[in-house]
């Protein structure tokens, strides 16, 4: 008398359609804790699914992460300067290695630049930069990433493009130009940007 089938003794396409009711896609957002990164599609495995057995963990993982979307955002904001300040938190997180989908959204705020007059926009744009620096760096190490989405919101109503730019350009340095989508851009200058980003994903 033989036993029955295992899951692991189907195709791989019919284990990651159960797995898509295990871990069903909808918009969501789940950040990391300490760490200024979240899901943005997917919740990840329950804590009982991944200790079911090793395979098990492994497989419905690798589901997980080949689906899921990562949003990191590169703002100057003290709630996510709270979170993670230098970015530390990405760059040593233990799953980065692992992320095929993610998605940069910088943000120039004009509130908050009424609120701090101090804050100009070239020193706003250079706090911007460090932080873009940080992430295109950590998100380097990614050897498995398939598409990285880069979002531009501007409410400033400041048109500056080369100060504004240079925000940019560390996110395209480190990168593989092949992987980079535009996504949503808002601003004055999204027209200088867009064509900025589709220069250099076409490269």
């Amino acid at each position: 008398m033989t036993g029955g089938l295992s899951l692991f003794d189907l195709p791989v396409e019919i284990r990651y359609h159960v797995y898509q009711f295990l871990i069903p896609d909808g918009l969501r957002i789940l950040p990391v804790p300490h760490v200024d990164i979240a899901s943005v599609t997917r919740r990840p495995p329950n804590t009982n699914l991944l200790l079911a057995n090793k395979a098990f963990h492994d497989d419905i993982f690798d589901y997980f992460m080949i689906h899921a979307t990562w949003k990191i955002n590169v703002q100057y904001s003290f709630n996510f300067f709270r979170v993670d300040p230098e970015l530390s938190g990405l760059a040593n997180w233990r799953l980065l290695p692992h992320v095929r989908k993610a998605e940069i959204l910088v943000t120039l705020d004009l509130r908050l630049m009424q609120e701090y007059p101090s804050l100009g926009l070239e020193a706003y744009c250079v706090a911007l930069r460090q932080r873009a620096m940080v992430a295109s760096q950590a998100l380097s190490r990614c050897h498995d990433l398939q598409k990285l989405v880069i979002s531009f919101k501007d409410t400033t109503i400041i048109s500056d493009w080369e100060t504004k730019k240079t925000i940019m350009e560390p996110l395209l340095l480190h990168l593989l130009p092949g992987v980079i989508c535009v996504g949503t851009l808002s601003g004055v200058d999204s027209v200088n940007l867009r064509a900025f980003l589709t220069d250099t994903s076409l490269a």
